[in-house]
């Protein structure tokens, strides 16, 4: 996620989200790790910059950079990132306010 920003034509409103888009994750390594490390390259061009309604996202993800250290300590930047998914993102989707409200009791038992 870039920005969110708001488009108005006359009395209509139009909330949009500019994103940042990935490549598909390397297929090698997405199969040594039984589907579980998407490693993905960011997308550099403009194609990779893409507007959407913001009603559009279904879910949240982080992209977090992928880092070597070498023998010597160094710590390397890949230019790679790896995707992580925001695990309590359905919830959101069912119930506006019953997540925030209330004893935090509840939600141990999700």
């Amino acid at each position: 996620m870039q920005f969110y920003f708001l488009v108005e034509f006359g009395q209509d409103h139009y909330p949009l989200a500019m994103i940042s888009m990935f490549s598909l994750p390397n297929t090698e390594i997405l199969n040594d790790s039984s589907e579980t490390v998407y490693l993905c390259e960011p997308m550099t061009s403009e194609e990779g910059l893409v507007v959407l309604p913001v009603n559009a996202i279904l879910s949240v993800v982080s992209m977090f950079p992928e880092l070597q250290v070498t023998q010597d300590r160094v710590i390397l930047d890949t230019g790679k990132f790896s995707l992580m998914y925001h695990m309590f993102i359905g919830l959101a989707h069912i119930t506006d306010e019953i997540l925030f409200e209330g004893d935090n009791e509840e939600l141990h038992g999700l």
